[in-house]
């Protein structure tokens, strides 16, 4: 078992450092439109140890950043090869884990070649040297679902802190996953049913998780009169996803080399052109954090009742493109 693993571990390692010479060690930047600000939060905020991760935007997630700074003043003007160095072992990593979770869920045969396929799949190897959250949030999930399926095969509450623990550095890496929270209590009943493992471990989780949160929360609230568990970006991603800028981006794009399409390119600054009113999308952008996003979360369900016919295609066309 042990030899298996590292030979898979090896192999992960000797496609993802083939990925990155090809793509070029030092190219982290190119893949990732975020890649820039939060490194920036990194060297500029958190190296400082200022935790303040504000965009204008929306409050980013701390963990990312918060590494970089911690790389930043370990090792100097080297943090990025460091960085890069982690990043590849830890995706080399996650590919040893997506065989121990083929093995308990099934066998080690479908572990084996779950993992295999890992190693080639391209919209996992594409962020290997990127700088942004994907590279480390994929191995914190992967170990989160790992010991969440040990907790439960092994009937042990052990596995459910560990899957806890992991669970809440993911959030703390990209807030999105913490959609999938709901679920955990879920899938304790699925398999415990009415007994005492589904509430304690339901409990133990939650309590963990929420624990977790507190460091940020607590740092959000005296910053922004918010606490903020991880990144308060839901409304924010709600109007662009829901508006007139969502759907040029998607439906109606503007035709190449023309003014709308260079525009549309950066939506995060334009996005205001396509719904109407950059100035309306400025001031937005100026209040402060614990009111913008209720206001974009209320503008995008307002573009959705005057626009029902386009909202249903743009639905369509997002459900094409997946």
């Amino acid at each position: 078992m042990r030899n298996l693993t590292l030979i898979l571990f090896a192999i992960h390692l000797l496609t993802r450092t083939i990925f990155v010479l090809g793509n070029g060690f030092f190219n982290n930047y190119g893949l990732q439109a975020d890649s820039t600000w939060l490194v920036e939060f990194g060297l500029k905020n958190a190296a400082q140890l200022n935790f303040n991760f504000e965009l204008k935007r929306f409050v980013a997630s701390p963990l990312f950043p918060s590494l970089v700074g911690m790389l930043k003043i370990a090792f100097g003007e080297n943090w990025n090869v460091l960085l890069i160095i982690i990043q590849l072992l830890l995706s080399s990593l996650s590919g040893v884990y997506i065989y121990k979770i083929g093995s308990l869920l099934f066998n080690k045969k479908v572990g084996i070649i779950s993992s295999l396929t890992f190693s080639v799949f391209p919209l996992t190897l594409w962020y290997t040297n990127t700088f942004s959250q994907e590279c480390i949030f994929q191995i914190l999930f992967i170990l989160s679902l790992y010991y969440l399926i040990k907790s439960i095969k092994e009937n042990s509450i052990h596995f459910v802190l560990l899957s806890s623990v992991f669970f809440s550095l993911s959030y703390l890496t990209k807030s999105h996953i913490l959609l999938f929270s709901i679920f955990i209590p879920i899938i304790y009943f699925h398999f415990y049913g009415f007994k005492k493992q589904t509430l304690l471990y339901s409990f133990v989780f939650a309590t963990v998780s929420l624990i977790f949160s507190i460091p940020y929360g607590v740092y959000s609230f005296k910053n922004h009169k918010q606490y903020i568990i991880s990144s308060n970006g839901a409304g924010y991603q709600f109007y662009l996803g829901n508006t007139e800028a969502g759907y040029k981006t998607v439906v109606d794009v503007p035709s190449r080399g023309t003014q709308e399409f260079k525009k549309i390119q950066d939506i995060t600054v334009t996005a205001g052109y396509f719904n109407g009113s950059q100035t309306r999308y400025n001031s937005i952008l100026n209040l402060p954090q614990k009111e913008k996003q209720s206001i974009f979360f209320k503008e995008g369900i307002n573009w959705i009742k005057n626009n029902p016919m386009k909202f249903i295609e743009l639905k369509v066309y997002n459900v094409y493109c997946f």
